[in-house]
This record gives structure tokens, sequence and C-alpha cells, in this order.
């Protein structure tokens, strides 16, 4: 009996932190809808094509984004182990390293077709024009390489052997 005690008395204690995580994750999710919704209402009275691009692209990102960042704000208060908080701390920074560049890939995205519909290649005499958009998807394929590269590096770099290997200049 004393021992179902003691695992009653741990899981309450790791159910209670996973409750707090719960929550933190709901009101991320909260913020997001709220926040795109607004924007889709701005979208159907002025109808910015910026603005529409924005919440088009940036909308899925977001949903990570803002309940990862409700958790990372919730992390240090939570009455867990050190060992568990610095497991937490180093999963929920991983994440936010990956979610960010997916952020920046879609800001890319955002840039792409602000500059097809500035540039239509409707019309007949259109080389000029295919030849900026051909420009336009190696920079941005080149920007995604660089984003994925640099959101490796920041996470391996974010672990002690790597740290431990790379030498101070």
């Amino acid at each position: 009996m004393k021992n179902l005690q003691v695992l009653y008395n741990s899981l309450e204690y790791y159910l209670t932190g996973l409750a707090y995580i719960a929550a933190a994750i709901l009101v991320g999710l909260i913020v997001k809808l709220l926040l795109f919704r607004l924007l889709n209402l701005y979208n159907r009275t002025d109808n910015p094509y910026l603005v529409k691009l924005l919440t088009k692209h940036l909308s899925k990102p977001f949903s990570l984004f803002l309940p990862l960042l409700c958790v990372s704000i919730l992390l240090p208060s939570l009455s867990y182990s050190p060992g568990t908080l610095q497991g937490l701390k180093r999963l929920t920074e991983i994440l936010d390293i990956i979610v960010f560049a997916w952020i920046l890939i879609k800001f890319t995205d955002v840039g792409r077709d602000l500059v097809r519909q500035k540039y239509a290649i409707e019309k007949e005499d259109n080389i000029r024009e295919r030849r900026l958009i051909t420009q336009l998807q190696f920079m941005r394929k080149l920007m995604v390489v660089i984003i994925i590269f640099l959101a490796t590096a920041l996470i391996l770099l974010s672990f002690e052997p790597v740290q431990k290997r790379v030498p101070a200049c």
C-alpha cells in the first residue's frame, strides 16, 4: 500500500507539470487563433496583399511557435527536478529553432509571391520578367539552404560534446 502511495505522489507530481504545459499550449493556440482571426477580419475589409500573404503563409508555423513560446515562458516556474527541467528546456530550444527556421522559410515564400504579383508574366514580351522569376527562385532556394544550415548548426551547438569540439576563436 505504501508503494502505491509513493507511485501516486510521483505520478501526481509529473501530471501536475504536464497539466501546466498543456494549459500553456492551449493558451498559445488561443492567442494564435485570435491573432489570425483579427488578421483575417482585416483582410476582408481592406484586403492588403502583404497581410493576406502573411496570414496565408505564416498560419501553420505560428500554430507551433506561439504554444512553444508559452511553454518556454512556463518552464522555469515548474517544480520538476533540475535534470527533467534541463531536458525539457533542451527540447523546447530545439523545437524553437526548428519552428523559427520554418517561419523564416515561409517569409521567403511571402517575398516570392510579392515579386510575382508585381512582375506579371502574362504579357507577350515577358523575357525580362521570366529571367527575374528564375533568379528569384534561385535566390529563394539558396536562402532556404542557408536557413536550414544555420538552424542545424544552432541545434548541434546546443549539445555539450559539439561545443567542446568547436575551437575558440
